[in-house]
């Protein structure tokens, strides 16, 4: 039987970020997940596990792709859009896209 091991989850070390590395932050969260859904994927290939490996791919990877992309755009905006006005710009653009307004 394996031996359960609790390791600390440590506090972030910014205290307050850019809009720019907020996202480019998030984008490598985004990548190390990624990137533990491929050792997953592999684990399951090398054990001849057909189904696991579809779980993975239809479940969580294709998702995780399309999150990657989405971040990665965000940056190039950002990017492009410079600081300032061209930030508060992208902020309104992405509350817009992601904030459904209240029915009540």
């Amino acid at each position: 039987m394996a031996a359960l091991s609790l390791k600390e989850i440590k506090a972030p070390q910014y205290a307050s970020l850019s809009l720019l590395s907020a996202f480019e932050q998030a984008l490598a969260l985004e990548r190390g997940v990624h990137d533990k859904l491929m050792h997953l994927h592999d684990c399951a290939a090398q054990e001849n596990d057909p189904h696991v490996m579809d779980f993975v791919e239809g479940e969580f990877l294709s998702e995780q792709i399309d999150a990657e992309d989405l971040l990665m755009r965000i940056i190039t905006n950002i990017k492009r859009a410079g600081t300032g006005l061209g930030e508060y710009l992208i902020d309104k653009d992405i509350a817009s896209a992601f904030v459904q307004p209240s029915t009540d």
